[in-house]
């Protein structure tokens, strides 16, 4: 069994803006392997750090999505828990070469061009919550 933790991570300008990472054609959220020793909230930073550039805060837990996938003929089961983050710095042009691409999508786009349901799901759920935020002022900018 394998444990990872990312983000979708947001940020406000004149709408909410999704960050999402490329790796050969497929768009997908920033995630990565829980290290030993390490919380899995310290991972969901570091891996966005890493993996995007940018350095994010967590707002609040999301959601875990669970699934199985083969590496070398071995079936391995995962959990990747993931937050909802805000970007508070860094620089896209600085991630890691894991990444092909980095980019800021408006939600709708990230729907299209996401690779994976369940993390579409994701997004939709951070749009939701950032929504009724948004209504009360909850979220800073």
């Amino acid at each position: 069994m394998e444990v990872s933790a990312g983000g979708v991570v947001v940020k406000r300008e004149d709408s909410i803006l999704v960050l999402l990472a490329r790796r050969g054609r497929d768009w997908q959220l920033p995630k990565g392997m829980v290290e030993e020793g390490e919380r899995i909230e310290e991972t969901a930073v570091r891996e966005v750090r890493e993996e995007t550039g940018i350095d994010a805060r967590i707002i609040k837990p999301l959601n875990r999505i669970h699934y199985w996938y083969y590496r070398e003929g071995v079936r391995i089961y995962k959990t990747v828990h993931f937050f909802l983050m805000e970007a508070v710095g860094g620089n896209t042009e600085e991630h890691d070469r894991e990444m092909d691409e980095v980019r800021w999508f408006e939600v709708e786009e990230a729907f299209e061009v996401i690779a994976y349901r369940n993390e579409k799901d994701l997004i939709e759920k951070a749009e939701r919550e950032l929504r009724g935020d948004l209504v009360w002022g909850n979220w800073s900018s």
